[in-house]
Order: C-alpha cells, then structure tokens, then sequence
C-alpha cells in the first residue's frame, strides 16, 4: 500500500515538474512597448548634440590682472570662452619637476587662502626663505667641491627660479599678469592636456601624478610665460610659446569682458525620465526586450546579453553592458571620453549642461575608469547629495568603452526664477570658515555653487552656495549671501 502511495506521488510531482517547465519554455515576460520617440521629455534647447569641448572644461578659470585684481569667468562667461579657446592653441614644453618647493608651498598657499592674518603670512614668508637659503648654501657647498665659480652660477640661477616660481605658490596677493585654472577634483596629466596641449615626449616627467590647478604667468626675470603644473605634493614647471606681450593683452582684454555677479535662485519641477522609451533607446532590437520584476522592486529590462536596471526606491537608473569586448586596449583617455558622449548623445541622455568633473581609477592593468559628469546650471555645477542625485552622471568604461552608466530617474524640468543674489566674495567666506570651523591649515577646496533643496517632493530649489571640501570630499555647504551654514 505504501508503495503504490509513493509511486502515485513521484507521478504528480513528475506531471507538475513538466508543466512548469513547459510554461517558462513557451511563456515569456512582458516586454517594453516599441515607441519611436526619445526617453528624455526635455525642453528642445537642452537635447543637444555635445562635442569633447563642450563637456571637457575646468570648473572656472582666475585672471589676475596687471594691477592684482581677481576676476573669476564661469563657463558660459565669454571670459572664459575666450581664454579656453587660447588655452587649446598653445603648447607646453620644457617641463621640470620642482622638487624643493611643493610641501612648503602646498601648505603655505592652502593657509594664505583661508585668510590668515598678515603675522602668520609673514612667519611662513620667513620660513620658506630660510628652506630656500639652506637649498642655496647645500647647492653652493657642493659647487665649491666640484667645480668653483660655474656652480656657484648654477646655484645662483636654480634659487632665482625657485623664487620666482614660489611667489606664484605661496602668496595670491601679490599675482599679476596670470591665468589659473581650476579643476572639481585633481586630474590626470592626460586629461589636462585636452585642454592645454603638451608636447607628448613631455608626459613622462609627470610620472603619473594628479594635478589640481594650472598657473600661467610672466616671468620678469627672462620675460617669458611660463605654466605651473600645482599638483598635491609635486609641482612641474614648463615654458609656454607665447610672448609676454601676447599674453598681456590677453590676460586684460579678458578680464575687461563683462563678469555678472549676481546668481539666481531658481525652483524646478521634478520630472521622471519615461523608462519604457529609455529601455527602446539602448537597445538594438526592441522587440527583443524581456522585464524581469526583482523582489526588492526592481524592474530589468534585458535582452538577454546588456541589462537596464530601474531601483524605484533608489531613484537610480544602471545600464550594464558586458558584451564589451575584453581584449586589452591602452588607457586613451581622448578616445574614452569621446566614446561616453557619444553614448549620451545617441541615447538623448542629457538633461541640460554637464561637464566632465572627474576620471575615477578603477583599475589601470585593466583600463577600467569611472567618468563623473556633473550638471551645470548658469556657470555653476550643482552639488549631487544623498537628497538629490539627479546632478551627476557616471560611466563606467573598459579598453576605452561604455560597459556601465549610472544615473537618476528623475531630472529637473520646468524652472521658477524666485530671486537673484549677490554672494559674498570667497575672501569673506574664508575668514568666515577660519572663525567659525578652524580649518586653517588644512587642505580644502572653497567654490561657489548650486546647493538643492528639496521643498517637497516635486519641487526642489536650487540656491548659490560656497561648498567646502577638504580630501576632495564634500564637508558643508554655507548660504552665499549670509555665510552661514546650510542644515535641510
């Protein structure tokens, strides 16, 4: 009897098992309805077509003028359209490493600029004279040994160079006659060269290092140019091949353009990105796209080999294709930004202004990077946070190629103009930190920028702030206009 039970239910579990099995071979998911239309609902000035030029610039370029005075150009600014458009004819040769220079003047110049008082300026003024002496006194010690009076010149000559270069280190105050360019975060040599184009056999005396700043100046002493390459703890030197009545002019015809302090203060309205068009977009064969509904409510569209990824609850949109190939190809950072525009740009993935803000390392044996797009929003970026992810957008890149982009399912629409402001001048808000959070001496990064706030669930508002970030890291946000600290 017990037999004949247990045949009878190896049946049943046999006929289930085949009818299971028959629905997932013959039955599929639900796809993606085919629409011929594009993912994004944006207004039409926005669904651009970009180039390397537009989104490859730094955050905001710095004119000193004959007279000291500091004026900042913003993208969009024609200063700084002008002075880009320059940057990219001239060419950088002649580079040398600094190597007596950079741990006095990294922290020297970082100390300056959250405007310390004059006491302090002038004890590390002091101190950095007396390195430079005992650089001097060891160069000419050992000129003496070798070779007399010919050292004794070169050491002579290397202490002038060092003092010229310093003064464009050290103290801001006393710059005229200079360009600096500023970057989001440091950056590769190689991508440094899109912008200001160096001589190839150059990239080698860079041995790799990150460079945060550019500075091009006039050297009095041999009344040339010449261009700092500010790095985190090296610092390289190079000539430029423009003469210094060129870039005189240059430099004041500039700042002469018109520089618009007010910022604007503007609310927008919170839009989705219609994820069904988006899924049509990125794939080759619509008709081809499964939906796979994932327990923590997740939703994939596949067509079997690329994935796009849609978190709800995250608001994140991932799109992952491994069908790249994996045959190694050298890191060419030109060819790896040009091939992530391209994938915006065919899949209409814009949703305003961006600009390439940073090259992660994922890993260099392989050639894996992270590129960051951030957004901009009238010369500014816009700070992505935890309560606003819709500022940025990641690629994921491998021998060159697009193998995965992050972004947010939502992206701002329709804007409110509320008021226009005046902030104040970043040397104000730095004795402002200085008083109140005592981070002199530190190492940080002060700008001005769009700081959102959430109003309510469709409607965020996008105010002017100085953000503060030390190690590259995002600290706080201070309101431009009264310096106090931004708290949602």
């Amino acid at each position: 009897m017990i037999e004949h039970i247990k045949n009878i239910i190896l049946l049943c579990l046999v006929v289930v098992s085949v009818i299971l099995s028959s629905m997932l071979w013959y039955s599929t998911p639900d796809y993606a309805p085919l629409l011929d239309v594009i993912n994004i609902d944006q207004p039409e000035e926005k669904a651009g077509y970009y180039q390397i030029e537009d989104i490859v610039k730094p955050r905001a370029i710095k004119l000193y003028t004959e007279d000291g005075q500091e004026k900042i150009a913003y993208p969009g600014n024609i200063a700084f359209t002008d002075t880009m458009e320059w940057l990219r004819t001239i060419s950088i040769s002649n580079i040398e490493k600094y190597k007596d220079v950079p741990a006095a003047s990294s922290t020297t110049s970082e100390q300056f600029e959250v405007g310390q008082d004059d006491s302090l300026a002038n004890e590390n003024e002091q101190d950095i004279n007396q390195q430079q002496g005992q650089i001097v006194q060891g160069q000419m010690l050992q000129g003496q040994m070798l070779q007399g009076q010919d050292a004794l010149q070169q050491a002579s000559g290397q202490y002038a160079n060092l003092l010229a270069s310093e003064r464009y280190l050290s103290n801001e105050n006393s710059i005229e006659n200079c360009i600096e360019i500023e970057f989001f975060d440091s950056m590769s040599i190689e991508y440094i060269k899109m912008m200001i184009p160096i001589d190839n056999n150059e990239l080698d005396n860079f041995n790799d290092k990150l460079i945060k700043r550019v500075r091009i100046f006039v050297d009095e002493d041999t009344d040339t140019i010449k261009c700092l390459y500010i790095g985190n703890n090296e610092t390289f030197l190079g000539n430029v091949n423009v003469t210094k009545r060129r870039f005189v002019e240059l430099v004041k015809d500039a700042s002469e353009q018109q520089f618009t302090q007010e910022k604007l203060i503007i609310e927008f309205s919170k839009q989705p990105i219609r994820v069904a068009e988006l899924s049509n977009s990125v794939f080759a064969d619509p008709t081809a796209i499964r939906q796979i509904q994932e327990k923590d409510q997740s939703v994939i569209y596949t067509d079997g080999s690329r994935g796009l990824r849609i978190n709800t609850l995250r608001q994140t949109i991932e799109f992952t294709n491994p069908t790249i190939s994996s045959r190694f190809q050298e890191a060419n950072f030109p060819d790896m930004i040009a091939d992530a525009i391209d994938f915006l740009n065919r899949h209409q993935s814009w949703a305003g202004e961006y600009i390439l803000s940073g090259i992660e390392v994922e890993s260099v044996p392989n050639n894996e990077y992270t590129l960051v797009f951030q957004q901009h929003m009238q010369g500014l970026p816009i700070m992505n946070i935890d309560s606003f992810n819709c500022a940025e957008i990641r690629m994921k890149m491998k021998n060159n190629k697009v193998t995965r982009m992050n972004r947010s399912t939502t992206y701002l629409g329709e804007q409110t103009i509320t008021a226009s402001i005046i902030p104040l001048e970043k040397q104000d808000m730095q004795s402002i930190i200085e008083r109140r959070a005592g981070i002199s001496g530190s190492e940080y990064d002060l700008f001005l920028s769009y700081y959102p706030i959430s109003l309510d669930i469709e409607t965020v508002k996008l105010q002017p702030a100085w953000i503060l970030n030390q190690n590259n890291s995002f600290v706080t946000a201070f309101d431009s206009q009264t310096g106090q600290e931004i708290r949602e």
